[in-house]
Formats: structure tokens, C-alpha cells, sequence
């Protein structure tokens, strides 16, 4: 009869009260020698995260803090308008507070759950690259390509725990040790009147404990 059967309110929270607080500083110094230039730098990140608990929480109480110093050195030479380049370089990625404390629906009716324990990503990563500026009577505005391979501890992904009810429930994890590589090509063509900008990835990545 298009009456009202049934009714029902539902109280939740998908991240719970919860803070950040976040210092970082860094330096940076470059030379030059015979057209060589050697760029470095380092860098410190200190991140305390805190989170209540509530009625509706599924987690506890969180305070932890993740700190980490990282730096990058890199040589290039210019050989007329290119310059091949390599790099080095270490990182760090604390989780965030969606990643540690999320819990709701997202697009198409997953369910996704954060994890407390998350521990913070590290990384290093090695890079070889040739890039370019005005070159071919400057036609060629910009263009870079480069090959990488980072190695990363404790890579924060999503991993799929099953279905409940027909939904499909994901959960925040870490990585061990992850292999993430590839080849990156970007350019900046002009001719005439025309200006084209393309850009392309092939990465991939591996679970080197798993395969």
C-alpha cells in the first residue's frame, strides 16, 4: 500500500577524531666541475600521529611516531641541448590516519578497513634518465626518459580479505620487500602552431617474497 514497513538509524564514524603532527627540514648544495654538476641533498621528516578510540571505533587508541632521514644525490653532464642524468636516492612514506583508521563503503560497495600496525615505507631508489630543452632547432621544447627500479620495504598496499555478504572487504597492509620498476618517457613537441605534449609509463611491480 506504499506504506512505511520499517525504519533504522545507524550511528558510525569512518576515521575517528584523530590528529597529525608533522615537522620536516632539509639542505640542499650543488657543484659544478668540467660541465659535470653534482646535485645532493638530505632531508629529516618527524611525524606524530594520534587517534581516539570511541564507541564506534574497531581500533584502539593510537600515538605513534615515525621519523626517518633520507637524502638524494644525483649526476648529470650537458652534452649540447641533452643531458643524461643518474640519481640515487632514499624515501619514506608514514601512513596516514585514512590508511591506519578508515573503516566504511567506498565505490562500488567494498568495504575497506585501515590497520594500526601499519609500519612506514622505506625505500631506495636508482635512476637513469637523458632529458632535453630546445633541442632539434627547437622543435623538441622538452623531453625526458628515464629507467627506474626502487626497492621498498614495508610498501603500503591494499589486500583483499574475502567477501562477507556478497561485499568485498579490503584492508590496509604492509608489503615485506616490494620491487617496483619501469621506463617513463614524457615530451613537449612544437611545430608551427602546433604544440603536442605526450606522455607514457610502463611500470610494475613485485611482492619479491611471494613473486
Amino acid at each position: 500500500a506504499g506504506l512505511v514497513t520499517s525504519d533504522t538509524n545507524q550511528d558510525s564514524e569512518s576515521v575517528p577524531p584523530a590528529r597529525r603532527e608533522a615537522w620536516a627540514g632539509g639542505a640542499f648544495a650543488s657543484a659544478t666541475w668540467a660541465k659535470f654538476r653534482l646535485e645532493t641533498s638530505a632531508r629529516y621528516d618527524w611525524l606524530r600521529s594520534r587517534a581516539d578510540s570511541t564507541a564506534y571505533s574497531f581500533t584502539p587508541v593510537l600515538d605513534v611516531t615515525d621519523r626517518r632521514t633520507s637524502g638524494e644525490v644525483g649526476l648529470s653532464r650537458p652534452v649540447g641541448s641533452w643531458t643524461p642524468y643518474a640519481r640515487l636516492s632514499t624515501g619514506f612514506r608514514a601512513p596516514n590516519l585514512e590508511e591506519r583508521y578508515f573503516n566504511s563503503s567506498v565505490h562500488g560497495g567494498m568495504r575497506v578497513f585501515g590497520n594500526p600496525e601499519l609500519r612506514a615505507e622505506n625505500s631506495a631508489t636508482t635512476e637513469l634518465g637523458l632529458r632535453a630543452n630546445d633541442a632539434l632547432f627547437g622543435r623538441l621544447r622538452g623531453f625526458r626518459v628515464s629507467v627506474y627500479r626502487s626497492e621498498v620495504e614495508d610498501m603500503i598496499t591494499l589486500k583483499y580479505l574475502g567477501q562477507l555478504y556478497l561485499v568485498p572487504r579490503f584492508q590496509y597492509t604492509n608489503i615485506h620487500r616490494a620491487r617496483l620498476e619501469g621506463l617513463e618517457a614524457e615530451t613537449d613537441l612544437r611545430i608551427g602552431r602546433v604544440q603536442a605534449q605526450l606522455s607514457a609509463g610502463f611500470p610494475r611491480g613485485r611482492d619479491l617474497d611471494t613473486g
